[in-house]
């Protein structure tokens, strides 16, 4: 996935000591997010408007994730599928031509850009940043 940055929930390694990793976690999250929300606006208004143009429906998509230590949260991220493209809770992983994808979709999933969003988690502490 190249230079892509992933998001992830993390714990303190090898028993390490909590307070220094939480500590070190916001730092690197607050700086990370801050240098990146500003030069990020106007694509996350761009792809809002287009989103918003292509389809109808919310702009963003949340579903409910569990962290590792079971703590449940609203993941955030821009919606690049139709609504509804979950009935009745069946989960079916997308494919190249999957219908259910809109035209903006196809631009901004393999790009990642979709899950920009999820910034907002980072910085709420729902998740870390995680990447090469």
């Amino acid at each position: 996935m190249g230079a892509a940055y992933y998001l992830s929930n993390i714990s303190p390694s090898d028993g390490g000591d909590l307070r220094v990793t939480s500590c070190t976690r916001c730092i690197r999250t607050s700086v990370c997010a801050s240098s990146c929300s500003p030069s990020l606006n106007r694509c996350k208004l761009l792809i809002a408007i287009l989103i918003k143009l292509d389809s109808k429906g919310p702009v963003f998509y949340r579903q409910e994730r569990v962290t590792e230590g079971g703590r449940k949260f609203m993941i955030l991220k821009f919606r690049s599928m139709v609504v509804g493209a979950e009935k009745e809770g069946e989960v079916r992983p997308a494919t190249d031509k999957d219908p259910r994808i809109t035209h903006v979709g196809r631009i901004i999933r393999p790009i990642r850009f979709d899950e920009i969003p999820q910034l907002i988690n980072v910085l709420k502490g729902d998740m870390s940043l995680v990447g090469p």
